[in-house]
């Protein structure tokens, strides 16, 4: 949930992260999200973690074989100290960071189905 507070270029960019990972087959609300937890084996199985930025917890909700994801909803306020780490840097490591996770995603389709 976001304060009502927010500028609509932060709901858009928002809601433009959300939309580029939902291919990635993860069924959240906001898996660009900093705020998560997962069972210790299910990290220690994860293949090949190699996060760009600050979207890990996007990249083990891929590669750790996360299946039942609870979610609790947080509350977004607008910021009152410091200033944003979302620059145009970080919007470009984040389409590379989908790209990579994308590619994982269709050759662990591809070993799947060779099966």
């Amino acid at each position: 949930m976001t304060d009502a507070a927010w500028p609509p270029m932060r709901r858009w960019n928002s809601l433009l992260a959300r939309v580029m990972a939902r291919p990635l087959g993860i069924d959240v609300r906001d898996p660009g999200s900093g705020f998560f937890a997962l069972r210790r084996s299910r990290f220690l199985a994860a293949a090949d973690l190699r996060p760009i930025g600050y979207k890990i917890g996007l990249e083990l909700l891929v590669k750790c074989g996360c299946r039942r994801i609870r979610e609790v909803p947080i509350h977004f306020q607008q910021r009152r100290h410091g200033e944003t780490k979302l620059g145009l840097r970080q919007r470009f490591e984040y389409v590379e960071h989908l790209r990579r996770l994308w590619w994982y995603r269709a050759r662990a389709r591809r070993r799947t189905s060779a099966r």
